[in-house]
């Protein structure tokens, strides 16, 4: 899966957006039909999300969320690989804070 790359599954299209930071290789799959990021662990609803209890790549992370994953359009639902959801516009309010609180392992996503 190449950045930009688009295929088709069940009749829709799906973006794929290079998001490295939480593993070298993470990507989010964007579907502009349905208006939703399938964001793995790239973003929780609460935050980035560790990878074995720890950020090999935290500041590649918050870069990938804010360029990538930010720029999306707001009313985006963000559906991550787990935990509740949330939305892109939900998202650009925490930001900051992330970026703040630097890699904070316990923040889960779970406990919104």
């Amino acid at each position: 899966m190449e950045d930009g790359g688009i295929f088709e599954v069940a009749d829709v299209e799906l973006e794929v957006i290079h998001a490295p930071g939480h593993t070298q290789g993470s990507v989010c799959l964007y579907c502009e039909e349905l208006g939703v990021v399938f964001s793995g662990h790239t973003m929780l609803a609460n935050g980035p999300a560790p990878d074995d209890d720890e950020f090999p790549a935290f500041a590649d992370q918050l870069t990938a969320i804010g360029e990538h994953l930010l720029t999306l359009p707001s009313d985006t639902r963000v559906l991550p690989g787990q935990g509740p959801e949330t939305t892109i516009a939900a998202a650009e309010k925490k930001f900051d804070s992330w970026v703040s609180a630097g890699p904070v392992v316990s923040r889960s996503g779970l406990d919104d």
